[in-house]
């Protein structure tokens, strides 16, 4: 069964008496425990509830929490009705002049003060806390019975009572009332949760769900729900849906189903709207649209706007009721006036789209800030997108990047992911990619998609390691197993290049083959390269090229690289360099670096166009200006080496610089090179260059180990000659297999330089550097005179064993040791 995220948002009211609170409230309940999932009982003093706790009288939580789902109507009076409660609590009904305040207020003959003056009569916490909540709640209440109040509600929690510690906690937490002090507001809703209270749990559990007020955690959010769960249906719920999703520990669609339809039957209002879209879309349960329509249809008949929402979005989407976008937006309507604030978002896209009602983007703007006002996520999320792109309101991304952070600090994980995307940016504010981690990784917990998919790809780029390559794996896996193309492309990647397990080619097309069955161009592509170089399989260019020409008909620049590339090997086709320019030139004008670089090699050796510096010098420097270091470089050392202009000789210089102070060895030797021949703008400067020269080639640049090994031969100013150290360096690269380190190591041993001679050594080097691949044919007739010269000196037996082991070396390509002594 397919999961799909339960559409159901999670905000946590804090609410103290005299704010307003959400309408519908939850009994207690006293359904059976839920079974722990193995993670419930904390090492730490984090949790450690007893089997029995103080919990608030029957429906308290829900009247504090209210319905965790959404914003609705408010009720007032909840620090009289609390008091009343409390007071029955505490043992009053066997006081007769208790029975007879409480009577006549409940009648309406006399009003709250009686009630005050009685709380303070008693010496109990549960009514100190009854009169400070009615004291702060009153609407005419001065400064004094304010701060009176507040003081009440802090000695009842300083003395231990939970539920003034639940009361006081939560105005430290929220700043209502006394100077906000998280960590302290914290510790005493953790002190409740901890002696057992229900309530407290499930307050702390949703804290850390939600992230709002204290750092998102959602291994304790599950573990305090799963606690609160055996006293509160609301915590069950939510428990359960964590279950389902696999949200902070392992995932159960079964048991997370059952949790929550459990929750339902003991009254959980937030219970029974999830139970409802689990029959509706089959998630955790079999499908069941008939039943679901009859639970949304009984809570509107009872006036709970969230079963007209539903009823709506129904009608919407044609799903258990003909489509009908005009009853939609009736109901919507309906919903939406009665203060839920889905229904209000809802109603903004309708009005957006004109979906079942004439477009109105002004009225989609104030549903939507309505809905935002009170708090609605996927509202803020809605805001965010308009204020990003300037659509109905002016353009702010610095505002945007705002509404996204609440959005997403209130669970809207589409929020998470842009808000993550703007901050990978610095669009709208500061770069942070730390932050931008951690919200990718909430916005996967919370089952978004695309959040895998970015985080998956933030772990792979360079210089990640290969636990991080690791983690993106198992994250992708379940995407491709869901058929997420852009998932397959990922996994691909990794199965090429991943640090974490050995190379799958194999595995590798046939992800891609996933894709490029589909008709996707960008894995066609990616295919017909596998192919086309019989990479995870045989070879098979003919299928390479049609598939590169399927992608070209999507004008893919890829594509024309691919076949430029196959153009110019003569893979699948008759070798046509011509072609192959043609190609890289209709890539390189879409902006593909790769096929500008190619393109400017076609120009600067005059091989499939004709020889042309200016362009090979623009396609060069074009490639550099879009591509990263490897582009610059290239053009650095075309322009270097072929009579550049001042501004050329500037730029070039410039980048070796730079890129040298960074270390780089290459870069080192090229600036080295500059300075050694005075090119590139800068004066000729032996010394340097050799300082240059010998930090790239410590760092194992061959090339430069050639140079140096030049300057120690010949010496220069302030340097007298050292054929040993001369031979050393020109020794190593010659191991390496550089043809010209072993042609001066020819040179060299036979006696050049002031070295000692060594025939055997110089006519082994003089035969492995003829026969390189690379080797300069300037250099042909010094070596074969030096190998005349060896062979009218040396006996033929021992030259003939010598010439077997330079050609093994050659075969080998291993840069094994000679096995002649050097």
């Amino acid at each position: 069964m397919k999961m799909r995220s339960i559409i159901i948002c999670l905000p946590l009211v804090l609410v103290l008496a005299g704010c307003q609170t959400t309408g519908q409230t939850t009994g207690q309940g006293t359904g059976s425990a839920p079974i722990a999932d193995g993670k419930a009982n904390l090492a730490t003093a984090e949790s450690k509830p007893p089997d029995q706790g103080i919990a608030l009288p029957p429906g308290m939580a829900g009247a504090l929490f209210g319905d965790l789902s959404d914003g609705l109507p408010r009720v007032p009076n909840l620090g009289q009705t609390l008091m009343l409660d409390l007071l029955l609590q505490s043992g009053y009904p066997d006081d007769p002049e208790a029975n007879r305040r409480v009577e006549a207020f409940e009648k309406g003959e006399a009003n709250w003060e009686p009630l005050i003056d009685l709380g303070l009569e008693k010496d109990s916490p549960a009514a100190s806390v009854a009169a400070g909540m009615v004291l702060i709640g009153a609407n005419d209440g001065s400064a004094d019975d304010l701060a009176k109040g507040v003081d009440l509600i802090k000695a009842a929690a300083e003395a231990g009572y939970p539920i003034g510690q639940v009361f006081y906690g939560g105005m430290l937490l929220t700043g209502d009332h006394l100077p906000r002090d998280t960590e302290q507001g914290l510790e005493f809703i953790r002190q409740a949760a901890q002696s057992g209270m229900p309530t407290a749990q499930l307050m702390l559990g949703t804290l850390y769900l939600e992230g709002d007020l204290i750092q998102y955690d959602a291994e304790k959010a599950r573990q305090w729900l799963d606690h609160a769960s055996r006293g509160e249906p609301e915590a069950q719920a939510l428990y359960g849906l964590m279950v389902l999703r696999g949200e902070g520990g392992p995932s159960d669609e079964t048991r997370g189903a059952a949790l929550v339809q459990e929750a339902a039957d003991r009254g959980s209002n937030t219970g029974l709207k999830a139970f409802a879209e689990m029959l509706e879309f089959g998630n955790g349960l079999d499908k069941d649209v008939p039943r679901a329509l009859a639970i949304y249809q009984d809570m509107d008949r009872r006036g709970d706007p969230w079963g007209t929402y539903r009823l709506g979005l129904m009608a919407k989407h044609g799903r258990g009721v003909p489509q009908d976008p005009e009853k939609a937006v009736a109901l919507l309507l309906k919903a939406a006036e009665a203060g839920l604030r889905a229904a209000m978002a809802e109603l903004a896209y309708m009005y957006a789209a004109g979906l079942g009602t004439p477009r109105d983007p002004k009225r989609a703007l104030e549903w939507n800030r309505r809905a935002a006002d009170l708090g609605s996520p996927l509202a803020l999320f809605n805001l965010g997108i308009a204020t990003l792109n300037g659509t109905g309101t002016e353009a702010d991304p610095a505002a945007a990047r705002l509404l996204f952070a609440r959005a997403a600090a209130l669970g809207e994980d589409h929020a998470m992911v842009t808000l993550a995307e703007m901050m990978e940016q610095g669009q709208g504010g500061a770069k942070n990619d730390a932050d931008a981690m951690a919200w990718l990784r909430r916005a996967t917990d919370a089952g978004n998609t695309l959040g895998a998919y970015r985080l998956a790809a933030r772990l792979t780029v360079p210089g990640t390691t290969a636990e991080n390559h690791a983690e993106a794996r198992k994250l992708l896996e379940p995407l491709v197993a869901d058929g997420d193309l852009d998932a397959a492309h990922a996994l691909a990647y990794l199965c090429l290049n991943g640090l974490d397990a050995p190379r799958d080619a194999a595995r590798a097309r046939v992800l891609y083959r996933m894709g490029a069955d589909q008709g996707d161009p960008v894995h066609q592509v990616a295919l017909a390269g596998l192919l086309l170089d019989g990479i995870g399989g045989p070879p098979d260019p003919e299928a390479a090229i049609a598939l590169f020409r399927q992608a070209a008909a999507r004008k893919l620049p890829e594509s024309y690289f691919g076949l430029g590339m196959a153009n110019w090997w003569g893979k699948g086709m008759a070798q046509n360099r011509h072609q192959a320019c043609y190609w890289y030139k209709k890539a390189a004008r879409q902006g593909l670096v790769a096929a500008m670089g190619g393109l400017a090699i076609c120009y600067a050796n005059g091989d499939g166009a004709r020889q042309d510096r200016a362009q090979a010098a623009y396609w060069f420097r074009k490639a550099a200006q879009l591509g990263g270091h490897d582009e610059k470089k290239a053009y650095a050392n075309y322009v270097m080496n072929h009579n550049p202009s001042d501004q050329e000789k500037r730029e070039a210089t410039a980048f070796f610089q730079g890129a040298a102070e960074a270390g780089d060895p290459e870069d080192l030797n090229g600036l080295g090179l500059a300075y050694m021949l005075g090119q590139g703008g800068v004066a000729k400067d032996l010394p340097r260059a050799f300082g240059l020269f010998k930090r790239a080639a410590e760092a194992g640049q061959v090339n430069a180990m050639v140079s140096l090994g030049l300057l120690y031969a010949r010496g220069f100013e302030g340097q007298k000659p050292n054929p040993d150290m001369a031979v050393q360096w020109w020794f190593t690269a010659a191991k390496a297999d550089n043809p010209v380190g072993q042609m001066h190591m020819a040179r060299m041993r036979t006696g050049q330089f002031g070295a000692k001679k060594n025939l055997k050594d110089a006519y082994y080097w003089a035969l492995v550097s003829l026969e390189h691949p690379d080797a300069n044919p300037k250099f042909a007739d010094l070596l074969k005179k030096i190998l005349r010269y060896c062979e009218s000196e040396e006996e033929a037996h021992i030259l003939a064993r010598i010439a077997r082991d330079a050609r093994a070396w050659r075969k080998k390509h291993d840069g094994g040791e000679p096995k002649a002594g050097s």
